[in-house]
């Protein structure tokens, strides 16, 4: 029996520079990602007294946060903008065929570096989504 799956060690997470126009260039030495796009939408209890059960209302759609492990490079560019505070694009392309990319805006929102007994300086990424990606 065939199965859909898709290999997902091709997927790429990539930062616009300064640039005018911007480039995306690849964010190196990205370990595992997760909660990438995790899309979640907010419910309201509009229950009223008369009511047979609880109602719930949909409410905004928000995404993320992307977390992913990387290894730990010092004044590399996403400690720069934790520090700085900046708002940057980011893409998240897919390893499937068709190379699927979302594109987003976000900020570091930690970067928290791990120094094992035996073993290589680490750091565990979160960005925090504003807004909703686009498919470019």
């Amino acid at each position: 029996m065939s199965n859909n799956a898709v290999y997902s060690g091709n997927t790429l997470l990539k930062i616009e520079d300064a640039g005018s126009p911007g480039t995306f260039n690849t964010v190196g030495e990205v370990k595992d990602i997760s909660g990438a796009l995790s899309w979640a939408r907010s419910a309201h209890d509009v229950t009223y007294m008369g009511a047979s059960g609880a109602e719930y209302a949909p409410g905004r759609l928000s995404v993320g946060p992307v977390t992913f492990e990387l290894n730990h490079v010092e004044n590399g560019e996403l400690l720069n903008s934790i520090k700085n505070g900046d708002v940057r694009n980011f893409q998240l392309v897919l390893g499937d065929a068709a190379g699927t990319t979302y594109q987003f805006s976000a900020f570091v929102s930690k970067y928290e570096v791990s120094a094992p007994v035996d073993g290589v300086y680490t750091a565990s990424v979160e960005l925090t989504i504003s807004g909703i990606p686009t498919t470019v």
